[in-house]
């Protein structure tokens, strides 16, 4: 390896370690984990060696390693913290906007991120740059009338319950709007969801029914068994193995559906019981949080069940009904 390769490989490294340190601090510190941190300086002292023979020798190991050390590390940490780690809660920036009751949000592949402003009847994008703007929607008539939720799908199509117009709205990623078809059979769209296939999925509210809407084809409802009746759902989400969950808010559950319409209730230990959830998500790693509006908190749900309050730091939630999550990780929550 020439010296210039060598220098250039060696600032990386520093700037992965100095990063890493910073991602480390951030999530540990506030959970009282400052042993973990400790260890993880050790590690490095460890690396780096104290005589100059072994230490030039691990040197040339840690640099030839560092990168890939450094880029799984925090993956590893999750899968050991979960969602354990105690965040730093902060109001997102709208800019010059201001919210009227928003009720649900959601976050694209690149960070933009949607928000329905439900009683200002319109759409806001706040771009990853932090730049806000109220969402146009050409030719759309009537105009959007409490809109309660937003969804995207694969393509970057936003899709709209447009719910006292009873209807979905969608808007192509080039920017053209029309009303999704869906047969008369809505009457109070309260949340969306788009699957991996494209098919639209709406939670009504008023009919107390999930209507599912495939690609290119007729809408139906989707029939749900082994759970009863649903009693004002609102909130829908996927998770990576197809299964569908819905927040069944007059029910104070999360309702689980297999493909198939096989259906359960999520399980939930750890002494946490739900008042009128409305809002869900589910990360990649099959963690699920809950937008618990009647005792203004996110609950978290490890994929084994076990159950904990989301800490949002000097942030007090007041009847949250949307929660999201971000590329990054972050959790955004309409509150």
């Amino acid at each position: 390896m020439s010296k210039v390769t060598t220098a250039i490989v060696s600032l990386l490294s520093v700037a992965c370690v100095c990063a890493f340190a910073r991602w480390v601090v951030a999530r540990l510190a506030g959970n009282g984990s400052v042993s973990a941190l400790l260890l993880f300086l050790v590690a490095v002292l460890t690396v780096t060696g104290m005589d100059s023979r072994r230490g030039r020798r691990r040197s040339r190991w840690f640099l030839r390693y560092a990168t890939a050390a450094l880029l799984l590390s925090p993956a590893l940490l999750w899968a050991s913290f979960g969602t354990a780690f105690r965040g730093v809660g902060t109001t997102f920036s709208t800019g010059g906007i201001t919210l009227n009751t928003p009720l649900d949000v959601i976050v694209d592949n690149q960070g933009n991120v949607y928000i329905a402003d439900t009683d200002d009847n319109q759409i806001v994008e706040v771009t990853s740059a932090g730049v806000a703007s109220v969402v146009a929607f050409p030719g759309l008539s009537p105009a959007l009338h409490n809109p309660n939720a937003v969804a995207l799908d694969a393509s970057g199509n936003l899709y709209v319950a447009d719910s006292n117009n009873s209807r979905v709205v969608e808007l192509s990623a080039g920017g053209v709007a029309s009303v999704i078809a869906t047969g008369g059979l809505l009457s109070y769209p309260d949340g969306l969801v788009v699957d991996t296939a494209g098919d639209l999925f709406i939670a009504d509210g008023a009919n107390n029914d999930i209507v599912e809407v495939p690609a290119g084809e007729a809408a139906a409802v989707l029939t749900v068994t082994g759970v009863g009746t649903l009693a004002g759902p609102q909130g829908l989400a996927f998770d990576v193995s197809g299964n569908l969950y819905i927040a069944d808010g007059g029910n104070d559950r999360i309702v689980v559906v297999a493909p198939g319409g096989a259906g359960s209730v999520l399980s939930i230990t750890g002494g946490i019981t739900l008042n009128t959830p409305l809002g869900v998500a589910v990360d990649g790693l099959g963690n699920v949080y809950i937008a618990d509006r009647q005792n203004n908190r996110i609950v978290t749900v490890t994929p084994g069940g076990v159950g904990n309050v989301l800490q949002t730091g000097s942030v007090t939630l007041l009847a949250p009904t949307g929660v999201a999550g971000g590329v990054s990780g972050a959790v955004y929550i309409a509150d």
